[in-house]
């Protein structure tokens, strides 16, 4: 009896022994698990370090990989910024959710892999050299803006789909970005959604396949796209300089092209291949000068209609009209030179009378030369510039005529010096 009940208290013993060994492991799991790091400040990673446990940013972050790759894995959460310096690798694989900026300083890397995320990030930078990965990311990778001065800086996209910049209906997708974007397929591309302001300005390649334009304001620089794609009629699209689409232009729903030709690189964009246009594109031409069958668009097909296109009316030109020479090109002529005989009659001089200083209060027009002569005809002053004020104090006292010569013409007040 008492062998049988030893044995049964030993064979229980072992079955404790196992609970408390698996208790002791899941305890240790647990605790592993829901581990969380504080960080602010300096951190720095070796090569080959990978920090398993969540973060929480508690102040802005400086993390140092000089060489090789290190991994980070779990979610770094806060609402601090971070910041990756070292010409070594930083992956990233957890779902982050941090608010704060990402900076990729000059030489750096950052790079995202499934199921590594950065999306509530208010915008990620790139610095000199600085080179951003999503190729491993998830299908549609999104950033809410990006910003680079550096001509060199990347973002190299996935191969198979799109980066996401900013969120369908809400005020991101911004920026102003002066790098490039890489893909070695012909298919990943740019999709913008929010409804901020992004430029683009750099001559090279800035994308090699497609912009997706689905929201807010682009401005593109004198820049070279693959392939152009509006999809809202509430789009605006700035052309500075001369722009390139190397294959298709194609704007679905209409929308507006701010064209400038008083820049020294007049806008100007070719299209390689064909454009669709299915509804009507308004064009906002800005000149201050006439213009005779000036080349907005010059196209490798599909100029078909001026019902294409539609033309705003273009201040000091009401006789601004396009044309076509179907099927390459599309012409802007603005006609003679007109301002309405208010504008004139609204320049002002003053004060009036006056013991010494004049100011000049033309509005938007651009005056070329001021002269002021006495009642007598001979030139008292004569400046060839656009000053506004001038002074003539050393002027006898009397009646003074001001002529006011503008872009629409020229206008003459009277002034009584005291």
């Amino acid at each position: 009896m008492s062998a049988v009940f030893f044995f049964f208290n030993l064979k229980n013993m072992k079955h404790i022994q196992t609970f408390l060994v698996v208790l002791a492991i899941l305890g240790l799991s647990r605790s592993s698990a829901f581990a969380q790091l504080e960080w602010a400040g300096d951190k720095y990673l070796d090569d080959g370090q990978i920090i398993t446990e969540n973060i929480i940013l508690t102040g802005n972050t400086n993390i140092y990989v000089n060489s090789g790759t290190a991994i980070i894995s779990g979610i770094i959460s806060g609402t601090e910024s971070l910041a990756k310096f070292g010409v070594g690798k930083l992956i990233l694989t957890g779902a982050n959710t941090y608010t704060g900026k990402t900076t990729i300083s000059d030489g750096a890397t950052i790079v995202l892999k499934y199921p590594g995320k950065i999306e509530n990030s208010s915008e990620v930078i790139l610095g000199d050299n600085a080179k951003f990965d999503v190729r491993e990311a998830d299908y549609f990778p999104k950033i809410k803006a990006l910003n680079s001065i550096y001509s060199n800086s990347e973002v190299i996209l996935q191969h198979s789909s799109d980066l996401y910049l900013g969120n369908g209906g809400e005020a991101d997708g911004g920026g102003s970005f002066a790098g490039r974007f890489i893909t070695e397929s012909p298919i990943g591309g740019i999709v913008k959604t929010g409804s901020a302001t992004f430029t683009m300005s750099n001559s090279d390649h800035i994308v090699t396949n497609s912009f997706h334009q689905f929201a807010g304001t682009v401005i593109l620089n004198g820049c070279r796209i693959g392939r152009y794609m509006s999809q809202n009629n509430n789009n605006i699209l700035t052309v500075i300089g001369d722009v390139t689409f190397e294959n298709f232009f194609d704007v679905y729903q209409g929308g507006a092209i701010n064209m400038d030709l008083t820049t020294a690189t007049p806008s100007k964009l070719t299209i390689g291949k064909s454009i669709y246009i299915p509804s009507k594109l308004t064009f906002n031409v800005k000149t201050t000068m006439p213009q005779e069958n000036y080349v907005l668009i010059e196209a490798g097909s599909g100029i078909k209609s001026l019902d294409q296109f539609m033309l705003n009316p273009v201040t000091n030109f009401p006789d601004a009209e396009l044309s076509i020479e179907s099927p390459h090109k599309l012409l802007f002529n603005s006609g003679a030179l007109k301002v309405a005989e208010t504008k004139l009659a609204e320049i002002s001089v003053y004060p009036n009378p006056t013991i010494g200083e004049l100011r000049i209060e033309a509005g938007e027009l651009r005056i070329d030369n001021v002269e002021i002569v006495d009642i007598m005809g001979k030139n008292m002053m004569l400046l060839q510039s656009q000053e506004c004020t001038l002074n003539i104090s050393d002027f006898s006292s009397g009646l003074y005529f001001v002529k006011i010569r503008t872009e629409a013409g020229e206008v003459v007040r009277k002034v009584l010096k005291e």
